[in-house]
């Protein structure tokens, strides 16, 4: 008992001293290269999110529904379904918010003028204009109807993937070099997904081929010279 209680002591003392020796560090808050704005924006994504679901407690299910096919999509149409329904818009407005922040914190990035952190929610609105135009001129406004709901559709569940991803980039800001091509590769993924069902659509509505054709200028290539021309002046000040 007695041989126990003197190793006690002596690993005791032996431990003091060493922690005497050790040198004493102070606490230092880690500065942050991310703007205190953009972490209020995610908090006011997650709060549009947040209503939307008070709003209509099925809305992320359906919507999923609906993205997963063109079909799926249909049937609810047929349900009185509506992308900017029930809380629909909200999801759009989330998605306007999420990108413009996305394309900031990019551009951000390679010292890029800020103010075209708003050119894809700029494009996304061209692109309606652009199809409302294609179904005027070819007198077939109702059937675009559906095409309408799927890009506005795509884009919505776009903005639904973005939110944790961009909380990931925000609080990893120390390795976010790849979060940048992360962020343009996911962009490229529901763009290509969106042109895919717009075909599928195209042809399940029996559109001729020269509307396909009139649907790709107006709806793909239009809006992008509309948009590099009115912020032609801005990149030239970059």
């Amino acid at each position: 008992m007695l041989r126990k209680r003197l190793l006690f002591l002596i690993l005791t003392l032996l431990a003091q001293n060493s922690w005497a020796s050790e040198q004493v560090y102070n606490l230092t808050e880690r500065s942050s290269s991310v703007p205190t704005f953009v972490y209020y924006v995610l908090c006011g994504s997650l709060l549009i999110l947040s209503v939307a679901k008070i709003i209509n407690a099925e809305i992320f299910g359906n919507f999923s529904f609906a993205f997963v096919s063109v079909k799926s999509m249909f049937m609810l149409e047929k349900e009185g379904w509506n992308t900017l329904k029930d809380g629909g818009w909200l999801l759009l407005l989330n998605y306007f918010v999420v990108i413009s922040l996305g394309l900031y914190l990019f551009l951000e990035h390679f010292n890029f003028n800020k103010v075209l952190s708003f050119a894809l929610a700029i494009y996304f609105v061209l692109q309606m204009l652009a199809l409302f135009l294609t179904g005027f001129v070819t007198g077939n406004l109702k059937r675009f109807f559906h095409s309408f709901r799927s890009y506005t559709l795509v884009h919505q569940m776009l903005g639904i993937a973005l939110i944790p991803f961009l909380l990931i980039w925000v609080l990893n800001e120390g390795t976010n070099s790849i979060y940048h091509w992360i962020f343009i590769a996911l962009i490229l993924v529901f763009q290509f997904y969106k042109v895919f069902r717009g075909f599928v659509i195209a042809f399940r509505q029996n559109f001729e081929w020269y509307y396909i054709i009139l649907y790709l200028c107006t709806l793909e290539i239009l809006p992008i010279l509309a948009l590099m021309r009115a912020l032609g002046g801005e990149m030239e000040g970059v």
